[in-house]
């Protein structure tokens, strides 16, 4: 009898509740026994100011830059944690991935070289005007990608 193959889903987290809330929609609703969860994590690289004559002198160096670089990958382990202890309490096979970079597209090609055949996001909300002005991460990964992209919307507000 030929084994079956994993199923890879990509589930996008950031530490925030929208994030929470699309992992345990996936775990109560969407789960399969042969799944292996892939959560990844994109932190955009530490701002720096844009040097100009004012504030030349306060430009942080290249050591303090990678510090708070590190500081940002330490956080991402972290938060990376909680969902590598949720998914070993259900016994369900999981890779952590972290990077820097443009959110949606770090995402995407994350999506493709892990092989995923759908990614989960959790919806903020935002309303039709924000999301024109600021774009959306949602929004970029559904017209960049050509897998399903499952949405889960933000908690009703009572």
């Amino acid at each position: 009898m030929p084994s079956i193959s994993p199923r890879n889903i990509l589930v996008a987290v950031d530490g925030s509740v929208y994030s929470e809330r699309a992992f345990a929609w996936y775990a109560n609703k969407f789960r399969q026994e042969r799944d292996q969860v892939v959560f990844v994590h994109v932190y955009e690289s530490p701002i720096t100011p844009v040097p100009t004559f004012a504030n030349c002198m306060s430009i942080p160096p290249r050591e303090e830059w990678e510090r708070m670089l590190q500081k940002a990958e330490q956080q991402a382990e972290e938060m990376l944690c909680g969902y590598e202890k949720k998914c070993t309490e259900m016994k369900l096979p999981f890779k952590t991935i972290y990077a820097y970079g443009p959110i949606g597209h770090v995402i995407c090609t994350v999506g493709k070289e892990e092989k995923a055949e759908c990614i989960i996001l959790g919806s903020r909300g935002l309303g039709t005007i924000r999301r024109t002005i600021l774009g959306s991460v949602s929004d970029y990964v559904t017209q960049h990608m050509t897998i399903p992209v499952l949405l889960v919307p933000a908690a009703e507000k009572r």
